[in-house]
């Protein structure tokens, strides 16, 4: 019936419909199909074994729940108590205006027609330092920081793993990945592992043939990356691995 009268676009009360859940979805694609449109914002609320949807002739409204009104509420609360807050504005040619909240602050910069940047965000019991400054200023800003962000990228240290008794050509592999590292100006940190268990470990003889495999091995591969990186301070042992930083020497 409802269905019947939404195609002849007959105006109707909101209808409360009590839909049992094996049919729900059928009845909205039914409902769907005449030009009822649902918002991705509606919610549909469980009750019981089905779900309490209201229909209307030209939208499909449900009622918020109250885990969005409860987040609704603290949100606005939070937007109050920061206009309420205090900040140091600065204006345009650096000169301090004083001490106010927010709300003021924001009121007296769009008075101008410029915009409101944090330069210093308060921790704790600091005060927020905010600065007016036009469009052009932000933009001129961004630009720099954008260019400065090329010149000196910020270097990313990446594990590469070495086990003893690994393949020649297996080491090769990995050198050659340890040096595109590298060249893309980035660090990397070198693990070499051992194949001994715990018991095995606990032998002197056996650990210190080890440790001398390992060695080995880690000087052979410096060896061969000695162009394109430098090592980061001493050797380090994590339980039974060995490891070492290599920083990029690459230059653009």
């Amino acid at each position: 019936m409802l269905k019947f009268l939404l195609q002849r676009k007959i105006a109707l009360p909101s209808t409360a419909l009590r839909l049992c859940a094996i049919n729900t979805r059928k009845y909205s694609q039914n409902v769907l199909r005449t030009g009822c449109i649902m918002s991705r914002r509606d919610q549909q609320l469980e009750h019981g074994r089905g779900l309490y949807v209201i229909f209307s002739s030209s939208r499909c409204y449900s009622r918020p729940s109250s885990r969005r009104i409860q987040y609704a509420e603290r949100k606005s609360e939070k937007r109050k108590a920061d206009k309420k807050k205090q900040v140091i504005l600065i204006d345009q040619d650096g000169n301090n205006i004083g001490s106010m909240t927010l709300d003021v602050a924001t009121q007296l910069t769009e008075a101008q027609g410029m915009e409101l940047v944090t330069v210093k965000k308060g921790k704790g019991q600091e005060v927020t330092v905010c600065r007016m400054m036009s469009k052009k200023d932000i933009y001129d800003k961004n630009k720099k920081l954008k260019e400065q962000n090329k010149k000196d990228p910020k270097s990313v240290t990446k594990d590469i793993k070495f086990t003893i008794g690994i393949s020649p050509h297996d080491i090769e592999n990995k050198v050659s990945q340890i040096q595109n590292i590298l060249e893309r100006r980035n660090n990397v940190k070198i693990w070499i592992q051992t194949k001994l268990r715990s018991r095995q470990w606990e032998i002197d003889e056996m650990r210190e043939a080890e440790q001398k495999r390992q060695m080995d091995l880690l000087d052979s591969i410096l060896a061969s990356i000695k162009d394109t990186g430098v090592p980061m301070g001493d050797r380090k042992w994590s339980k039974k691995d060995l490891l070492l930083t290599v920083r990029s020497t690459v230059k653009i």
